[in-house]
């Protein structure tokens, strides 16, 4: 065990005791999980097999109904045998080992809420606006929400903002009304890196509405900007996704995705303005993860870099609750290029999902994905992946 986890574990102890001297409440929460993956991709001789683990473990401090301190560690994060029977203590990557994924401050009064330090940062949807990184969230609490959103990005190797060691900053704002049955938001968001002038721009409205068994969530988005070097950026997507209860165990759905792609050499067709690709409906499955951005089968994330031939898809999908114990879900998607001047492609992607109790907070999780792709650039190929996951929640 390394001195840093060793120091960590030891000062979470002492703050466990010593809580109640300084505080009037302090709790520990987290997840710890084994996934198993395997990927046979046809272009590939041999398939692609391993597993992998994380702890994560969140403390809370509440020092007084309006302040609190959130602190969310990932422990041991790590594919098995990356580096022999040192993987967990002592991984390849020394992030994988111990990292602090959020430490912030929170000051929650009646008229605002502030945070302040190392948290989440996102807009509704998760597509324009995702990340993790230091700096200021401010919540207005009135009848319309105001949520403003300032993240220092980079330094850029120096804290002195001069020509190439100008700072990189993340703006943005989230405007809101919600009643009973429905909300909307309008969202504008800027991605600025003053060492490059390389500039992203995001404008987007964003709602969802529910009436009985049926519910409806929708965002239409704008980008613009440029690289700082001659390249424009520019985007106009909608997502839309539909789904109702036909009974108490049994939900049907389906979404429709759209991305205008380009022909013009000096645009960039973008799709976010910082991204860690939370948002993918293409993951259908209770584990969450594999088409297109974690499948090599494509060579692009949906979400990252859709690149300029855009995108056209859609998608149904059911999820049953067969028991107390056990649910399923299955997806059937198709997408396609919007503009294949840039490049074409068509990709099916089918996913079967089981989610099944257990234990207390215990659940063990599988996803069996399909993918069949064909593509002038990027080659005909298919792939059946397989992820399963045993999840413990405290």
């Amino acid at each position: 065990m390394s001195r840093i986890l060793k120091t960590m574990i030891v000062l979470l102890a002492i703050a466990a005791m010593a809580a109640p001297a300084f505080a009037t409440d302090f709790s520990i929460s987290g997840q710890m999980r084994v996934e198993g993956y395997y990927n046979d991709l046809d272009s590939n001789s041999d398939a692609d097999m391993h597993w992998d683990q994380r702890l994560r473990v969140q403390s809370v401090w509440k020092v007084s109904d309006e302040v609190k301190v959130v602190l969310r560690t990932d422990i041991g994060e790590s594919a098995w045998g990356s580096n022999g029977q040192y993987s967990v203590r002592h991984p390849a990557s020394n992030s994988g080992q111990f990292q602090i994924d959020k430490a912030y401050l929170e000051i929650n009064k009646e008229m605002f809420k502030l945070t302040a330090g190392e948290q989440y940062y996102g807009s509704p949807n998760a597509i324009l606006v995702d990340n993790l990184g230091t700096g200021l969230v401010l919540t207005i609490k009135t009848p319309i929400s105001i949520k403003l959103n300032y993240t220092k990005y980079d330094e850029n190797g120096s804290y002195i903002d001069e020509d190439a060691t100008d700072d990189q900053d993340a703006y943005s704002a989230v405007i809101g009304y919600a009643a009973d049955n429905f909300s909307v938001d309008g969202i504008l968001a800027m991605l600025d890196n003053q060492a490059t002038d390389d500039t992203r721009y995001g404008y987007g409205v964003a709602g969802n509405f529910k009436a009985g068994d049926f519910a409806i969530n929708a965002e239409f988005d704008i980008l613009d900007g440029d690289n700082g070097a001659g390249t424009d950026y520019v985007g106009t997507q909608l997502f839309v996704d539909a789904n109702t209860d036909i009974s108490e165990t049994l939900n049907l759905g389906g979404w429709f995705w759209y991305v205008a792609g380009t022909d013009d050499e000096d645009e960039e067709v973008i799709v976010d303005v910082t991204n860690w690709d939370s948002f993918n409906p293409l993951w259908g499955g209770y584990v969450g993860q594999c088409v297109l951005a974690a499948d090599p089968i494509t060579g692009w994330g949906p979400n990252d870099s859709i690149g300029n031939a855009g995108l056209i898809g859609a998608a149904f999908y059911a999820t049953a609750k067969v028991n107390d114990d056990l649910s399923l879900k299955f997806q059937g998607a198709y997408t396609t290029d919007e503009d294949d001047t840039a490049y074409d492609f068509d990709l099916v992607s089918v996913t079967a999902s089981g989610k099944y109790k257990v234990a207390t907070n215990t659940y063990f999780m599988a996803d069996a994905i399909y993918n069949d792709l064909s593509s002038d650039a990027m080659g005909d190929d298919d792939s059946i992946s397989f992820w399963t996951q045993l999840q413990v929640n405290f």
